[in-house]
């Protein structure tokens, strides 16, 4: 099943009176908890919220960093990794895990994951639904470092998992090799477009625009290529500090952390600034592009926790369709050292929602708005829309390539849809549905009345001309 998500005009030959909007996510009012605390304000260490939700178990399941500093079996690291897990995703248990005594920690470290070969710095967890061999379902990106960060010892390396909480290293990886490693979120993923695993990284640790590098074995990785630098259309000197990425249905979205920064500060690394995340998205995992350039999360009113950062590193996809955000609430700005005395530094969990595809959608500027798709050849008739027309109506209209309705496909014999569905199923008079148009060069033509299209899924090729194009 094709998705084709409306973030631009190319899957467009016509529209008119259309409006192109950007989801807004809603915050949940209810907190996190955790069963030992009321609240879990350190669950997060550096900032990156790492939450997964695991299908199989249906349960989810929260990794995060206790920052500190001890000798194990010879290792200075300073970073270990914890682990909570919860049926709904708000209220969390710590499970004692049996890695602590072996480490000498105390109680309070019970939930403690194990390793291998312990790491230095740790990135982010994440599942791989794409992974065959169940001993390696979780992946882990950390970093390695020998001496002071400033000496140049770092070697990114990846450890797996059959269950996220017994890890083992992968002998040989390196996936960074640069000066002073890669101060950022470090996730990831498998591409399955290009048949290779993928991390969202920096160039260098104090590069703050967005890179990848690429691995067929996850041992061999190629140097970082820049894929999303600032441009002139942003405001002055902002800065790119990291990017979540994620595959949804068909193609990638991106969490692009965004610092913005002030020229006044004498340094040359800028320390002090804003941070709130921007959405993009790319077709093939290595070509990004921005959408409206406006946060997908706002910051919040001044003296809450998110007022002044918010980085938004987890998505989770519910089991009705539906998407969850975590993200880390600072109410203090990103700097170098402690804030003045008399600011207090808050950090909070923070949760969002969406429905699926909710990211964008088309709607009338006012009254009745049309749009019509490029020329589709259908491959078979699941054919969904996902639309919201609580007091409104969508019709839908199948033409040639010329514009021509088919018979019985017109405006006109379409029976109009109003209400809310993410998958509705477009119907005409007389029994015609999408059945009868397998095989032909098609356009589905769409006229709203007070309704918003989010997405189009269908398995189809795209004509664009000749020949036969199969991806954007």
């Amino acid at each position: 099943m094709k998705t084709v998500p409306l973030f631009d005009d190319w899957m467009l030959d016509f529209h008119q009176d259309i409006v192109r909007r950007f989801g807004q996510p809603e915050l949940c009012e209810q907190k996190i908890r955790c069963e030992d605390d009321l609240s879990i304000p350190h669950a997060h260490g550096d900032g990156y919220v790492n939450v997964v939700r695991d299908p199989k178990r249906d349960v989810y399941r929260f990794w995060y960093t206790m920052a500190g500093q001890s000798e194990i079996g010879g290792k200075n690291f300073n970073n270990f990794l914890c682990y909570m897990e919860s049926t709904d995703g708000f209220n969390w248990t710590r499970p004692n895990l049996g890695f602590a005594k072996r480490y000498g920690f105390d109680d309070t470290m019970q939930n403690c994951v194990g390793f291998d070969v312990y790491p230095t710095v740790i990135s982010k967890v994440t599942l791989d639904t794409f992974e065959s061999n169940p001993a390696r379902r979780y992946k882990l990106v950390t970093q390695h470092i020998e001496g002071h960060i400033l000496d140049n010892n770092i070697t990114g390396r990846i450890y797996v998992s059959s269950d996220g909480i017994d890890w083992k290293i992968i002998e040989g990886s390196q996936w960074y090799t640069n000066r002073m490693g890669s101060d950022c979120d470090n996730n990831l993923i498998f591409n399955p477009i290009s048949g290779c695993y993928q991390i969202i990284c920096r160039p260098s640790c104090l590069d703050r625009r967005i890179a990848i590098v690429e691995s067929e074995d996850l041992v061999h990785w190629t140097d970082p290529q820049v894929v999303l630098h600032p441009d002139t259309l942003d405001e002055p000197l902002l800065q790119f500090y990291s990017m979540t990425q994620y595959w949804y249905h068909d193609y990638f979205v991106g969490f692009m952390q965004r610092q913005h920064i002030a020229s006044s500060e004498a340094s040359a690394c800028k320390w002090l600034g804003k941070v709130d995340s921007e959405l993009t998205y790319s077709f093939d995992g290595r070509h990004w592009n921005r959408t409206d350039r406006q946060p997908l999360i706002p910051r919040r009113e001044l003296g809450k926790p998110g007022c002044e950062q918010i980085y938004t590193n987890s998505m989770i996809e519910e089991a009705n369709g539906g998407l969850r955000f975590y993200s880390g609430g600072h109410d203090v700005e990103h700097c170098a050292e402690a804030p003045p005395e008399t600011v207090n530094y808050n950090i909070e969990v923070l949760i969002h929602t969406i429905r699926r595809d909710g990211f964008v959608y088309l709607e009338p500027k006012g009254g009745y708005g049309t749009f019509s798709t490029r020329i589709l050849i259908p491959r078979n008739d699941q054919l969904r829309i996902n639309v919201n027309a609580p007091n409104g109506y969508m019709w839908m209209q199948v033409s040639d390539s010329k514009f021509n309705p088919l018979p019985g496909f017109s405006f006109d014999d379409s029976i109009p849809f109003s209400g809310d569905d993410i998958e509705v199923i477009p119907r005409w008079k007389g029994g015609k549905s999408a059945a009868d148009l397998r095989g032909r060069n098609i356009r589905l033509e769409f006229r709203l009345f007070q309704a918003r299209v989010y997405a189009i899924h269908w398995d189809f090729q795209i004509q664009y001309g000749d020949p036969v194009i199969e991806r954007i």
